[in-house]
């Protein structure tokens, strides 16, 4: 994955928890488990420099963007890392505008 995003134009940043599973399995059974191990992931990237994530997997898109709110309501602080999918900056690559890729419907507002 980050080879094709330095090929878009990206700047991957190097972190600790980049392959770390935001426990997708349970995000119907035990949410309290999925906002810990979200969070962990979300500022561990934040924390390393990172401005946005991307990711491939649909689970992890819905808990790193629309569960967002909650960690930072748990942790107290605000974390606004935007969240892609991989396909979404693809697109953009390719000049598909933001609006026909529905990035505008992400929880987390793009910067």
């Amino acid at each position: 994955m980050e080879t094709l995003l330095q090929t878009l134009g990206a700047e991957p940043v190097d972190w600790n928890n980049k392959t770390e599973c935001c426990g997708a399995g349970l995000t119907l059974a035990d949410d309290s488990v999925i906002l810990d191990l979200t969070g962990k992931i979300l500022l561990n990237a934040k924390n390393h420099g990172a401005n946005c994530m991307v990711v491939a997997c649909p689970m992890c898109h819905v808990n790193l963007d629309m569960k967002q709110s909650a960690v930072e309501k748990k942790l107290g602080q605000r974390i606004g890392l935007p969240v892609y999918y991989l396909s979404d900056l693809v697109g953009l690559a390719l000049g598909i505008a933001a609006k026909e890729l529905n990035i505008d419907k992400h929880f987390v507002a793009v910067k």
